[in-house]
C-alpha cells in the first residue's frame, strides 16, 4: 500500500527528478534524430551531452542518494570536463590571426605571416584538450553512479 501511494504522490524532490528526467530523456530522442554516423562530432556532442546531464543531476541533488564528500568530488571532476568542452568551443571560434575583408561583394582573406605555425599550434592544442576529456571519463567513469 505505501508503494502504490507513494507512486501516485511522489514527494517534491521525485516530481523534480523526474521533471528533470523527462527534459533529459527528450533531448536524447531529438539528438538522436539529428544523427550523422559518418561525423566524428555528433559522437562527441552525445558524450558532453550525457555528461552535462550528469551534472545536473548531481547538482540538482534531486533523487540523489550519495554521501556529499562523493558527490561534490563527481561534480567537481564533471565541471572539469565541461570546462574542457567550453576551452574547445572557445577554440573553434579563434581565426588565428585571419582577417577578413569585405568589399564590393568580395570577401577577402589576410593571412598574418606566421599563420602555419599558429595552426599547428591551435591543433596541438585542440588533440591535447580532447585527450584530457577522454582520459578523465576513462579514469573515473567507474565512480559516476549513484
Amino acid at each position: 500500500m505505501n508503494k502504490l501511494f507513494r507512486r501516485l504522490f511522489p514527494d517534491k524532490e521525485r516530481r523534480a527528478f523526474n521533471k528533470m528526467h523527462r527534459r533529459h530523456r527528450k533531448e536524447l530522442v531529438k539528438h538522436a534524430k539529428e544523427t550523422g554516423e559518418w561525423d566524428w562530432g555528433w559522437l562527441h556532442d552525445s558524450i558532453i551531452m550525457q555528461i552535462k546531464h550528469m551534472h545536473e543531476y548531481y547538482t540538482e541533488r534531486n533523487n540523489v542518494w550519495q554521501s556529499d564528500e562523493t558527490r561534490l568530488r563527481i561534480i567537481e571532476q564533471l565541471n572539469h570536463i565541461l570546462d574542457l568542452d567550453k576551452e574547445i568551443n572557445r577554440m573553434q571560434c579563434d581565426r588565428n590571426g585571419v582577417e577578413f575583408i569585405h568589399e564590393g561583394g568580395k570577401c577577402t582573406a589576410i593571412y598574418p605571416d606566421n599563420y602555419k605555425e599558429r595552426v599547428e599550434k591551435w591543433i596541438k592544442r585542440e588533440q591535447e584538450l580532447y585527450e584530457e576529456i577522454y582520459n578523465s571519463i576513462g579514469k573515473n567513469i567507474r565512480w559516476w553512479w549513484d
